[in-house]
């Protein structure tokens, strides 16, 4: 009880400044009310965007897995089906259970556990479900969710279908032909719901962070005016202005010397810069002094930046825009860093520009960071080759620039024919040994100025740009004799490997990405049907 007597003598002994801070402790209470509440919010909605993430992921799987099934007839294909389906099946027993005016929360958690939601982020979804059913983003966020759920019935009754007509014995291309058109129908109807779904938590998300951040900024407005009015009240002008020079000294010391960040304070009258000591442990130099002029910074850039950076600071100084620019800076031992400046002007009675100071931060490491990502995002990770995300993006926009309808542009598909024995037999790890030496492979022989992508599994695709038929035929029987012929080595172990490639020109009647994808892979599927090891040509 020591501490509750403290506070109590603190408050009878001071009453008068009880009545001063009384406003700004129920302000805190109420910021920290509706930030905790918007937070909630935020994160909620987020984990909804990853748990549609996950269902579409599932749905997608089962669509693949039955496509598989009807091919192989494998009852592995059909219990992954099986899985995958479970996933949004288990979302859907959540949406049910609590429609119910009395849901049973442990029915609910359990079907987020189904739908592979995160086990912590579960409260906060039945949280957000039952306090914001009826809210706009959430009623059509859940609209959409009831739309697909039928969907998903209809897909795991289809698929029953299939498995029950190849038990049957009765599983001809022909006879299984209404049913795979069924499958690729729900599967065209489930996307674009799913679509809207994302988009639609998305942008709520989005609003409730940019509401949040301008409440808390005009409640700090607000208790920043209040403080001042409050303090001159208590103290003398004279005292006030002291202290707080005082303060500001110490604040501004404090920041200079335990801050990363460097600062910089440009007096445009004499055109002088100051800039704090960090700025030459950016730099790795000692010839930048604390006071220089624009003209000797401007030398340190690198000559591709200085026009932009000029041209912000131009902007700033006319227009009052704002002045956020990001540049490379040369240093010392020749090598240049990343940096970032702001700032901020001040302005006299007329309007112009008189002082401006500002921060500089060191961001090499995040922009190496961001060349890293773009490459991630961009390349397979096992191959090193470019991935299906890219290729069709390339392909897409070769697709833009034809015009022509007889192109000289190329699309193969190959397909390792005896890749899922290596891979049972030997293992995961030898399979990816033998994908690498195949995307090695492709990569030695097929000439420069093409691209060459691993699209899936045991799947890998080449982009011919300005390639004629018969050349891109050339190419293609190329690249499968490169595959016959070479030895695939795993540790002590030696793998023969055939291809087959289907090969679709760009243009030709194929004028889309799907068109195009479609009529290679299924020229892929014809070679495999007559026996493998083949190139075979599309033609409409």
């Amino acid at each position: 009880m020591t501490g509750w007597n403290r506070i109590y003598r603190w408050v009878h002994v001071n009453p008068r400044l009880l009545l001063i801070i009384w406003p700004f402790l129920v302000a805190v209470l109420i910021l920290l009310l509706l930030a905790t509440t918007s937070i909630q919010i935020v994160s909620s909605t987020r984990a909804y965007v990853g748990g549609e993430s996950i269902w579409s992921k599932a749905q997608k799987e089962a669509v693949y897995h039955l496509y598989r099934y009807a091919q192989s007839h494998d009852d592995t294909d059909y219990n992954a089906f099986l899985t995958a389906i479970a996933i949004p099946e288990g979302d859907h027993a959540v949406r049910i259970e609590l429609e119910k005016p009395s849901p049973d929360l442990v029915i609910a958690r359990n079907g987020f556990l189904a739908g592979q939601n995160h086990p912590d982020d579960i409260d906060g979804m039945i949280w957000l479900f039952r306090r914001f059913r009826r809210v706009s983003f959430l009623d059509k966020a859940i609209e959409l969710w009831a739309k697909a759920d039928p969907l998903i019935a209809d897909l795991h009754t289809t698929g029953e279908k299939l498995h029950a007509q190849v038990r049957a014995g009765d599983a001809t291309p022909q006879s299984l032909e209404p049913i795979l058109a069924e499958i690729q129908r729900i599967n065209a109807e489930v996307t674009p719901l799913a679509t809207a779904f994302s988009d639609t938590l998305g942008e709520a998300s989005r609003l409730t962070q940019q509401g949040l951040k301008i409440f808390l900024t005009m409640s700090a407005l607000l208790l920043v005016v209040a403080g001042i009015y409050l303090s001159r009240r208590m103290q003398r002008r004279n005292d006030a202005f002291e202290q707080a020079l005082r303060l500001s000294e110490e604040r501004y010391n404090l920041a200079i010397n335990g801050s990363n960040d460097g600062i910089w304070d440009w007096e445009l009258p004499s055109n002088k810069i100051y800039y704090s000591p960090q700025v030459n442990d950016f730099l790795g130099r000692e010839g930048l002094d604390s006071y220089t002029t624009t003209e000797a910074f401007l030398e340190i850039l690198h000559k591709d930046d200085r026009e932009s950076v000029l041209l912000a600071l131009r902007n700033h100084l006319t227009r009052d825009t704002t002045y956020d620019v990001e540049f490379r800076a040369l240093r010392n031992s020749g090598d240049h860093r990343w940096l970032r400046m702001r700032g901020n002007a001040i302005r006299d009675t007329k309007g112009q520009p008189t002082r401006m100071a500002g921060s500089i931060s060191d961001i090499t490491d995040r922009k190496l960071a961001e060349v890293q990502l773009r490459y991630q995002a961009s390349h397979d990770a096992l191959t090193g080759l470019i991935n299906r995300h890219e290729f069709e993006h390339r392909l897409s926009l070769l697709i833009a620039k034809t015009h022509h309808p007889c192109s000289k542009h190329a699309v193969l598909y190959l397909d390792l024919d005896q890749f899922r024995a290596i891979n049972d037999s030997y293992g995961p790890r030898a399979g990816d040994e033998v994908l690498r030496q195949v995307g090695a492979v492709l990569h030695r022989h097929v000439p420069e100025g093409h691209t060459v992508a691993r699209l899936g599994d045991a799947e890998f695709g080449v982009l011919m740009e300005n390639c004629p038929p018969d050349a891109a035929h050339e190419i293609a029987e190329e690249l499968r004799q490169a595959i016959d012929s070479f030895e695939f080595v795993w540790r002590e172990f030696t793998f023969n490997l055939t291809a087959s490639i289907g090969l679709a020109r760009v243009g030709d009647g194929l004028n889309s990405l799907a068109e195009i994808m479609s009529a290679a892979d299924t020229t892929r599927f014809v070679d495999k049907e007559r026996g493998r090891n083949r190139v075979n040509v599309f033609i409409r």
